[in-house]
């Protein structure tokens, strides 16, 4: 079962509606299969970067394959999160008293 990686982080322009130059390069890109990282490994790398600036040294930091795991659970989470909130009728995502976010304990 292929995942969903909510496609492109950072999608090439349509070819329709760009000048030659940008019209090669991406079909080149195309062709090689080269369009960039999903917006899956983004929102990823993204979790990872707010978890590690959030460590401050009093404890131990999880092994690689634990924050790996985690933070692609995170990004799971926010392309679900991106597609109930897109199919709804109201702008944009928000919290509905759902809470306050927590961060995983360190383990």
């Amino acid at each position: 079962m292929k995942i969903d990686d909510g496609g492109p982080a950072f999608p090439l322009p349509d070819l329709a509606q760009t000048g030659a130059v940008h019209e090669q390069l991406s079909l080149e890109f195309r062709e090689r299969g080269q369009a960039g990282m999903s917006l899956r490994d983004y929102f990823a790398a993204k979790a990872l970067a707010g978890y590690l600036s959030a460590f401050d040294g009093s404890n131990e930091i999880p092994s690689d394959q634990k924050l790996a795991k985690w933070s692609y659970a995170v990004a799971d989470a926010m392309l679900e999160a991106r597609k109930q909130t897109t199919n709804q009728s109201r702008p944009g995502p928000r919290l509905d008293n759902e809470g306050p976010m927590t961060v995983p304990a360190k383990q």
